[in-house]
């Protein structure tokens, strides 16, 4: 096979920004590292290999991985309300969290479920790779849930705690 010189040095280089995506994937955000997957798989089926693409790639996996760092490296305090019903379960609520992926907790209304699950979940150490969502059926509580949690965790709103409202 007569490969040119420069064939073989965009092969290695192929071949090395290949590598580096790798090693970074998996301290990726979990969107991310689907995304770039995604991405690796559509470039290796093509016929000519894009750098700039791939160099990109490797761009946002570092990005990616810098968030995660960041955020691993930023412990919140948590505080949970000791005077609202779920602080006696929150032991067992971090346990189970810890230990499974989903988890549906139940509870009557003014147990505290909306404004301290998400700051359990924190605690447990999700939030790290992905985000902790609340959902809430009306606009205005969606906005007064995200304020007050931001205003509990002593959080910038709409930095680090903030809401999507759909439509």
């Amino acid at each position: 096979m007569n490969e040119k010189p420069t064939d073989i040095r965009n092969s290695a280089t192929e071949h090395s920004l290949l590598d580096e995506i790798r090693e970074l994937l998996p301290r990726c955000t979990l969107k991310d590292r689907r995304d770039i997957e995604r991405m690796l798989k559509k470039l290796r089926g093509a016929r000519r290999r894009d750098h700039g693409r791939m160099r990109r790639l490797k761009e946002r996996a570092a990005v990616s991985a810098a968030l995660v760092e960041k955020r691993l490296g930023s412990v919140t305090a948590v505080n949970i309300d000791g005077q609202l019903p779920i602080s006696a379960r929150k032991d067992d609520i971090l346990e189970t969290l810890r230990g499974h992926p989903v988890v549906i907790v139940t509870g009557e209304t003014g147990s505290g479920k909306t404004t301290q699950l998400p700051k359990i979940c924190l605690e447990a150490g999700r939030g790290v790779y992905g985000r902790i969502a609340c959902t809430q059926p009306r606009r205005v509580a969606a906005l007064s849930v995200s304020r007050r949690i931001a205003e509990e965790l002593d959080a910038t709103w709409g930095r680090e705690v903030g809401c999507k409202i759909r439509f």
